[in-house]
């Protein structure tokens, strides 16, 4: 269970990837306290998504795929614009 400010960086980021059971007020903390106490099983629910969070997000493997396919996009872009001037100019000729 995360307790903390709704802006604060880390709530959001468990909030948007459903990694814990979050509150942001103190009324929120005995609500998921009692949403656990009734419901233990939700425990190892989020338990497991907060591991699959973890691999998915902070694994340097998984990282760097994400690095390589992001700079290979990149570079396919700067091609295609590059190839849509040259492709400008010439029309612009005649």
């Amino acid at each position: 269970m995360a307790i903390g400010w709704q802006e604060a960086a880390s709530i959001d980021y468990l909030i948007k990837n459903d990694a814990a059971i979050v509150a942001t007020n103190e009324e929120e903390i005995f609500e998921q306290l009692e949403k656990m106490v009734s419901n233990p099983s939700i425990i190892t629910e989020y338990a497991k998504k907060a591991w699959d969070c973890g691999k998915k997000n902070h694994q340097i493997d998984e990282i760097q795929k994400r690095l390589l396919k992001d700079l290979e996009s990149l570079v396919k872009v700067k091609a295609d614009w590059h190839s849509g001037l040259k492709e400008k100019k010439s029309s612009n000729l005649y």
